[in-house]
This record gives structure tokens, sequence and C-alpha cells, in this order.
């Protein structure tokens, strides 16, 4: 079949491309009947010399291993001749490849090239191509079809033309007849969306003239940007040939915030902004509105071959139809997902992807049920069709997809292996099927949830033109949700004079507090920078190594929690920034210490804390044998079907620590359940079963939960461990039955009163539209205010009671016996019972002239359950509240002077990270109850 197609092909370049392909071909097949006829003659060695009855026959173990190795090659070679076969007829069909049949014979062996004429026609009249008919890609101008063409293909009917079938009789027609009998095929359901002819027809296809808008959710990935920026340039040269797009315009939408990604909402923000959509965002400046042919909604870590069309939006289409890891398929026949274009008039009347699919998976089920519901869904079966004859042929069921070739994506480029996890949070994952399910069944609230009722800001855009000569622009976005303003500008930045001078702490001295202003820095050389101009603005003059050394102290002062930035976690200034509730929450304390210094301080003064880990024991059913578990590090169950047992939580280290147990849980990815271990690593292959090492922990010795294994001799899906809480342990040794193995307990963190840090004080009353009785809080746990019908008063630091001044004003918070209001009161009426705090009452830190503002204390008066706050307030308790240039000169003294430190915050170094800058557990674990 090669040597037919290298005979019928016409370019020479072509003729050499098949000629290799078919001694490459040859050699394969060589080799194999090398290693057929090795086996034969070990074979015929082997075989008994005075026997006939072929029972008696008998090859040894490893004989019989190479005989079938051999037979594996030889399938792998038909495999990879079946896959040869079909690039090779689909390059035949992409390059136009004119082949002619001779009238005389309907076999693929009379394939003949034509002698193109000057005019380029398939030969002059009287010569031998006189005979036979020329054929365009599958087509024969006589009206014949059926007959083979070589590589498995066959005469077709043009589906475009009025005779688009083909008769049991061979011919092309377009009659009932031949379109509906038996052995009739009708092309135009064969071919229903992949047009033979280019999609030349299609509005704004002309070659050159398209804009495409490539807009890509993103957050994370500055390493697979910069990769595809370098992959783009190629693409938009090489890859988009014949050039059909002219001006690439890549919008990239940053996802600028701490909860879970929400890959539809970071599409639709990109598109509103290139349609100028200002009602969703009053940051859109009319210099951001582009003309385009086509809005696609690109993944950046799946990357596109050459030969795909992002100009092809006529109608809505799944470009990514053969991908890598779903075996050159889409992961099902009704998936909407991967790289998907439209025009701007279908992504408005669908009202884009719903706006609030947290957590990968569903926003693009909920995608392809929009498009069904607008009838804008024009593909049919493909490549899910089974046969020519498969009745979904036709029927409009699916997104369109390419013609095949033509919508190939691989991930290798981007180790798409280690493509980010679908479903995050088993809650999430609930709420997203909820939402699918009700427009599944028809629900129009499509409508209203979309691009119609966005609303975001920009925080910061920024125009890459580095490969324009290739027609590429790039347009980066930060941007976070909700109408409120979230101002980078508003964060605090304090600066010790000291830094200029021979010490290097920040403790003490005269300091320059000032607001970063619009030179946001976004990353530790610009953050440095911006703190040596603060202190050059405040009248302080420096050394060079304050450029060049200066750590960072990060202090969230909602939570009163803070970190230490340096040059090894460059990214982690990006993910203090987006996870600050309002960025007034936010300072960034600059200090000439290393990390570790800072940290040692910090320890000597007791604020500083390394929290244990959230971790959740897991169940799910199963048909027979269940339930089975697992364990989860954080505080959700992550998978669908999976949720937490009774008692199923406790907390422990992520690293060693001393005294603790190590704990292991393996995975078995076939059947998805553990084994979970003593120890730092797996038994691999446990029971015949291949285990992999998901992780290790580090908890107490004692006996508050227990595990134990079961090993099924009957189906080995039931071989794993169970861990449960001990009152609800059963342990058993009867056969099939689960086998006790050890027990563990929970590690306790050690609250701010026992180890250190601060108390972080709130006050909040109830509200609610309607006339109630109000109910006043004060709380150190900021996710109080959080709660319904409660609003923020103040906010204010404070230290424990145990690690007061003598100065310092102590409170205490206490309730009546209906235990509804929180009361106030001055530290000698105290019972010692409740939450206690202090206030320090010591003089304000020396600051610049420029740096009043930030030294400004609060006050704050409460008398009964009414909190009223201002520099008039009167009656009843008042006091004022740090500034924030009291809490940055707060932080602990370096050397002998640390023990003798107060701070107003409490460093924290979480032994796994989050997508935030604290994780929520820890912040609850750590607040006072």
């Amino acid at each position: 079949r090669l040597a037919d197609a290298m005979a019928g092909a016409t370019p020479i370049a072509m003729r050499i491309v098949y000629g290799v392909m078919v001694l490459a071909c040859c050699i394969l097949a060589f080799i194999q009947l090398d290693s057929i006829w090795g086996i034969e003659a070990t074979m015929a060695a082997a075989r008994p010399e005075a026997t006939s009855n072929a029972a008696d026959f008998i090859v040894d173990d490893e004989l019989a291993q190479e005989i079938i190795g051999v037979i594996s090659d030889m399938q792998n070679m038909e495999h990879r001749l079946s896959e040869l076969e079909q690039s090779i007829q689909a390059f035949s069909y992409e390059v136009g490849v004119e082949h002619t049949i001779s009238d005389s014979s309907a076999s693929a062996a009379s394939v003949t090239a034509a002698p193109p004429t000057a005019a380029g026609g398939s030969g002059a009249a009287g010569s031998p191509a006189e005979s036979s008919m020329r054929i365009h890609g599958r087509f024969r101008h006589d009206g014949t079809c059926g007959q083979p063409l070589g590589l498995g293909a066959v005469v077709e009917c043009d589906p475009h033309s009025k005779k688009p079938c083909c008769s049991s009789k061979g011919k092309c027609g377009g009659t009932k007849a031949d379109c509906t009998c038996k052995d009739c095929v009708d092309y135009r359901a064969v071919h229903p969306v992949h047009d033979y002819e280019d999609h030349r027809h299609h509005k704004g296809d002309a070659p050159g003239n398209s804009t495409v808008v490539v807009i890509i959710p993103f957050r994370d990935r500055e390493g697979h940007l910069v990769a595809f920026k370098q992959y783009w340039r190629w693409f938009a040269e090489a890859g988009n040939h014949p050039r059909k797009v002219n001006r690439w315009e890549v919008i990239v939408v940053e996802q600028f915030d701490s909860v879970t990604f929400n890959r539809g909402w970071n599409f639709n923000v990109g598109f509103a902004i290139v349609t100028g959509r200002s009602a969703a965002s009053p940051d859109i400046d009319p210099s951001m509105k582009i003309a385009f042919d086509c809005a696609v909604i690109q993944d950046i870590d799946y990357l596109p071959e050459k030969g795909v069309d992002y100009a092809d939006c006529a109608v809505p289409i799944q470009l990514s139809s053969e991908i890598d890891r779903y075996h050159w398929k889409t992961p099902y026949l009704k998936s909407a997902g991967g790289i998907v274009g439209m025009n701007k008039k279908h992504w408005e009347k669908i009202n884009g992807f719903g706006n609030n699919y947290f957590g990968w998976g569903g926003e693009d089920d909920e995608l392809y049920h929009r498009l069904r519901l607008n009838k804008l869904l024009k593909g049919d079966c493909f490549p899910y069709c089974k046969g020519k004859n498969d009745e979904m042929i036709g029927k409009k069921i699916a997104l369109k997809r390419p013609r095949p070739g033509h919508g190939r994506f691989s991930g290798k480029y981007m180790h798409s292996a280690n493509h980010t996890k679908r479903i995050t949070d088993a809650a999430a994952y609930d709420r997203n099927v909820k939402m699918l399910e009700e427009i599944e069944a028809g629900s129009d609230r499509w409508k209203r949830d979309g691009l119609s009722d966005l609303s975001f800001r920009i925080l910061w855009h920024e125009v890459d033109t580095s490969q324009s000569a290739e027609g590429v622009i790039y347009h980066l976005y930060k941007v976070h949700r909700g109408p409120s303003p979230f101002d980078l500008k508003e964060i605090h930045i304090a600066v010790p004079f000291g830094l200029c001078a021979e010490r290097s702490d920040s403790s003490g001295g005269k300091w320059a507090v000032s607001t970063m202003g619009p030179g946001i820095a976004w990353d530790i050389t610009s953050l440095r920078s911006l703190a040596t101009k603060v202190l050059v603005d405040a009248g302080g003059s420096c050394s060079g190594f304050v450029s060049k050394s200066m750590s960072f102290v990060l202090v969230d002062r909602r939570s009163g929690m803070a970190k230490i930035l340096t040059d090894g976690d460059p990214r982690f200034l990006i993910v203090f920034y987006r996870s600050l509730r309002s960025p007034d929450d936010g300072l960034i304390i600059a200090d000439g210490r290393a990390r570790d210094e800072i940290r040692k301080d910090m320890t000597a003064a007791q604020a500083f804390v390394s929290p244990t880990n959230q971790m959740t024991i897991c169940e799910a059913k199963m048909k027979t044998g269940g339930p089975k578990y697992s364990i989860h590090m954080g505080s959700v169950c992550t998978g669908q079907g999976w949720v937490k047992t009774e008692g199923g939580e406790f907390r422990a280290y992520a690293k060693p620590r001393q005294g603790l147990m190590p704990i292991t849980f393996c995975d078995q990815e076939k059947y998805w359940t553990q084994r979970i271990v003593k120890g730092e690593s797996c038994d691999k292959t446990w029971f015949g079963l291949k285990w992999k090492r998901a992780g290790t922990f580090w908890a107490e010795r004692g006996k508050s939960f227990c595990v134990s294994s079961r090993k099924s001799t009957g189906t080995e899906d039931l071989s794993f461990s169970r861990v449960q809480h001990t009152d609800h342990c059963k342990e058993t040794t009867d056969e099939g039955k689960f086998v006790e193995d050890f027990t563990f307990s929970s590690v306790s963190d050690q609250a701010p009163e026992k180890e250190g840090g601060k108390e972080h004080e709130e006050s909040e009353k109830e509200h609610d539209e309607a006339p109630r009785e109000k109910f006043l809080r004060i709380s150190a746990n900021p996710a109080v205010c959080d709660e319904e019908h409660f609003e923020l008063i103040a906010r204010f630091p404070a230290r424990r009671s145990s690690a007061a001044l003598p100065s310092d004003r102590l409170f205490c918070v206490g309730a009546p016996s209906d235990e509804r209001h929180h009361v106030l009161r001055e530290g000698r009426h105290c019972e010692g019972k409740g939450l206690q705090f202090a206030i320090p009452t010591t003089a304000p830190p020396q600051i610049s002239d420029s740096s009043a503002a930030a030294a400004q204390r609060q006050r704050v008066c409460v008398e009964g359950f009414s909190v009223t706050v201002g520099p008039d307030c009167k009656g009843g308790i008042s006091f004022d509240t740090p500034s924030v240039a009291d809490l940055a000169a707060s932080i602990a003294a370096g050397g002998s002077q640390a023990s003798q430190s107060k701070p107003l915050f409490t460093l924290v170094e979480e032994d796994s990270k989050c997508f935030g800058f604290v994780c929520d557990d820890v912040v609850q674990s750590l607040a006072p109850q």
C-alpha cells in the first residue's frame, strides 16, 4: 500500500518522503522476519523426533517468553504501520495529491501518476492518461464512487455538491434512493463539519486577514508562560500555514486572590476587557478594546501542533479535538473542554461561561449545555463514530471539531502529566455538580450567570510587544473579583533608619513608614529598591548593602500573623498581596537580618510558632466490602465521593519532629485505595498490588486513632487499610476482616497564650435589615466577623496578657448569664476566664515627618454593649489602639535584647503551603478560643 501511494505521488518531495517510509518499513519487516526465522529454527530443534502426537510438543519457559515477545513485537509493528498509513493518508489529502484511476480497473494496483500539463491538467488528448479520470482529494469527475483509492480509502462523493451520495451502483447521486439504500453512503453525514474546502467560505477566513484573541486563564504558571511565548513565536509563523491569522492578541488573565481557581470566570474577564464591557469593571479603558474575528479559550499547558486553524470560528468549534493524553481524541463525545473558539456573537449569545465554578471541573460541561440550549452544537459523533453507518453521523449532538490531523494538541512540551488535579475540594465539587445538574435539566440560570453579571477590578496591566514582528501581542492582567477597589498602593512599608547604621535589625530607633504608592513592587529586588526610596525620601541615606541583602517581614494585620520574605521564595510576595482581605491590612517591614536570625530572635521573644497541619480521614462507598478509607492533608476531603468520617480530624506535622512517629499513606491508583504504615516508606508490592507513596506525617504516639489492614483473598480491590477514631475501631482477627496494625494520636498546637505571639482583637456587633436586638462580640479569631449578621466595628493589635509589659493596660472579655452579649472589663475586674489581652501604653516610636499618618492611634470607647470609634469618643472604657508604626516597631530586637521584646504579631512557619498566605486551618487553630 505504501508503494502504491508512492507511485501516485506527483510532487517529488512526497515521492522522497514515501520512499524513506517504504525503506523504513522494509527494514522493520526484515528484523521481524529474522526473529521469526530464529524462533522457527529453535522450535524445530525443540520438536521431539519420534512422536506425531502434538500433545507431546514441549516448549520451555524461556522459549515461550521469546515467542510471546515476537508476537508482541509484530502486533506493535502492525499498530505502527497502521498509524503510519493514516498519517500518510492525511498528508496526501492535505497537500492535494492528484491520483488517476484507470476506468478499466478499480484495483489499488492501477493507481498511476498523471503527467501535469502547463495548465495544470491531467495530460494531452491521446496520451495514456486520456483513458484515466482525474481525482482531486477523493472525488472523481466522472461521478463514480466506491473504488479503492489506496491506503484503505475509497473514492467518495463531494458532500458539498448536488450529488453527495454514493449509491449501491457506485455512482454519485442526490436522490432519496441514492442516499438511503442499504449500501448507500451519504457523505454529508460522514463529513458534516469537516469541510474539504478548508472552510474558505467562512467569514474572516481570508488568508492573512484574521485577528484572533487567545484568552489564557492563569495563576502560578510563570514557567509555563515563558515556554508558551517561545512556542507561540514558532506557531504564529510555521504552525499557522497557510497563514490565516495575521494578528494574535494573547490575553493572560491572572486571578489575583487566594480562593480556588476559576477557569470560566477568568475567561469571562478577558472577553469583557477585549469587548469593552465597562459595566463589568470601571477599570476597563477604551484602549483595551480589540476588534477580532475569533476569541479562543486557551489552556496554557496544551499547545497546538501545526495545522490547527484558530481562524475557524464561523460556528463554535472545539479546536483541541485530538489530545495526546486522551489517545488523540477528546476525553468524551460531549466534551466542551480544552481549547474552544467562537466569534463574538456566539460567546455573547451563550453569556460566556458560568462565573461560579470554583476548582477544576464543571465549567466546560456547562459550556456544552449553554451551546446546546442555544442550538449551537454543529458536530456529530466524531471522533467516536462507530463506523461509517453509525446512526449518530450527521446528528448535531456535539461541538464542531476540525477534520482529522488538524486538531492535535500536546501537553508533552509543558509536562502535562503534572497537570493540576481537577478536583481540589469535595464541597466545591459538589456545588459544581449541583449547578451542572440544574442547567442539564434546562435551567435558564445561564442567562443571568456569566458575562451579564460579571464584576471585577483590574489591578495591573502590561503589554508585551516583543513578538510584534510575528504578529503576536501579549496583554497581561492581574484582576480581583468583585466591584470593591483593591488598591495595592495602600499596603504599608516600614523601614528603620537603623539599616543605614552598623546595626542590621529593625528594632528601636527612628522609622520611615509609608504606603507603597504607585510604584508597586512585584518582586523582592524591586521591593528593596522601594524600601531604599522610602528611607531616602524620609531623610535617610544608606550604604549599598540595603538594596542587596535586605529581608522583609510580611504582616497580615487582619490575622496578626507574619512570614519572612527572602530570595529563596520570590513568588511569596505575590501570594502575600493576593491573600489580603484588603490592601490596608498589609504591612511590610524591612530588616537587615537573614531569615534564620529573624526567626531566632522572634523565638526568643516568644512570638514564633511552627503550626501543625490539619489532617482529615475520609471514606467512600464501594459496591461491596466498603467503605474504603484515605487520609487527606487539609480540612476537606478531596475527590469525588469522599466524605469526612465521624471524628476523623487530627493535626500532625508534615516534616520530621523529634519524638514524633512517622506515618506514611500509600495510594493504589488502580482502585484508589490506601495502605497506611508506620515509617517513611511504602511496601510497593504489598499483597501483589502496586502502591505509591502519597505522603508522610508525624503524629504523637497514643491511642486516639487506630489503623488496621485487610488482605482480601477474594477480590484484590478489597485489600487496603482502614483508619478510624478509637471510638469506632473494631478489632478482629477473623479471616478476611481488618486486623489492627498500630495506633496514634493527634498533635496539639500550643495556643498563643502558651507559646507566644499576639492576640488580635476584633469588636463586632450583629446587624440586620430589620430592627432587632444588638449583640456585641469581641474575639481574637478574625473569622468571627465573617459570620452572618455581624459587621466589623474595630480591629486592633494587642498583646496576650501573659506577655504584657508592666505599663500595659489589661482587659478581659466576659459574658452575662444569657451568653448572648460579650462584655469588656478592666483587668482588675477579670475572673481569669475568657479572652484576656493587653493594650500598650508606651510612647509612640520615633518616626520621620512624612510618616505621621502611620503613627496615628485609633481611640475605641466601649460602654455596655455599645462601641464607638473616633478621636472624640467618650464614656465607659476607652483606650488607644496601636498604630501601624507601633506594630512595625514591635518586631523582636536582635541578639541579647530579643527576649525583652514584645512583638504585636506572631511569626508563622508552616511545613506545607496552600493557596493563601497562611492556611485557613492554621489561623483557626492558633486563634484563642
